[in-house]
């Protein structure tokens, strides 16, 4: 049985809202449905466990049957369809998608694909703790929080003829978002910094994100280019008990 629900509550005539968890690690969803069910903390009130998937596939046919209203979804969930079908195909069901991964950066091709399918609650951290999970639960966050994540898409309103791509302007979005600096502007490992603003070169507005130039900091001499190493996994498995964007519950 792929799928482990929890047979500890009971739903009928609850108003309160479903969560499904996708996770290959036992333990992370184990560690959630207590999080979760803690009668110490709001969350069991507002929603209750309706069980988790241990893979990608089981996750897509779990909430086709059952429609939760929320779904966190691992990156380190194994499975065979990709994360941006596995997305798209729960999106489908009208639930809310909240992502968590420690794998990915700004100018991500599969982040941008999340954010044009609406998900905009992007965990992207190596251990998360629970006062954060719980401030991303209890405060969605909007397009302008994770449109830094997506090139601005241009076509004409006769729709023929090409596509343009225009990078995202950082201090136009700064301008709508109060989330932006400490989500994704200011963090631990430095995947993004706080001013990127004038480190990156918009002067192509056709490339992909990806091929953005962070250059060098100020008064500092620009460094030659190197190509990108994926990081090793024994980096992200010394902080945390179950691999890269998984909830560490010794924290």
């Amino acid at each position: 049985m792929v799928i482990q629900p929890n047979m500890n509550i009971n739903n009928n005539n609850d108003d309160r809202n479903t969560v499904v968890f996708i996770t290959s690690q036992g333990q992370v969803a184990t560690y959630l449905t207590d999080l979760f069910t803690n009668p110490n903390l709001p969350l069991h009130k507002d929603y209750y466990v309706l069980g988790s998937s241990p893979n990608r596939e089981s996750g897509i046919a779990f909430c086709e049957k059952e429609r939760p209203k929320l779904v966190v979804f691992f990156e380190t969930t194994a499975g065979t369809t990709s994360i941006s079908e596995t997305v798209y195909r729960i999106r489908l069901t009208g639930a809310r998608v909240l992502f968590i991964s420690s794998a990915r950066m700004i100018g991500d091709a599969v982040l941008e694909a999340l954010v044009y399918y609406g998900v905009y609650d992007l965990i992207l951290d190596e251990v998360i703790d629970p006062e954060k999970f719980l401030n991303y639960v209890y405060q969605p966050r909007t397009f302008p929080d994770v449109s830094i994540f997506v090139r601005v898409l241009k076509v004409p309103d006769s729709g023929a003829g090409g596509r343009a791509f225009e990078l995202p302007d950082l201090e136009r979005i700064r301008q709508f978002s109060m989330r932006l600096e400490d989500d994704y502007l200011t963090d631990s490992v430095g995947r993004a910094v706080q001013g990127m603003n004038n480190r990156v070169d918009q002067s192509e507005e056709r490339r992909s994100v990806t091929e953005r130039i962070f250059s060098s900091q100020p008064n500092r001499p620009a460094q030659p280019k190197r190509p990108q190493q994926p990081m090793p996994q024994q980096q992200f498995q010394q902080k945390s008990n179950f691999g890269v964007g998984d909830i560490d519950i010794n924290f």
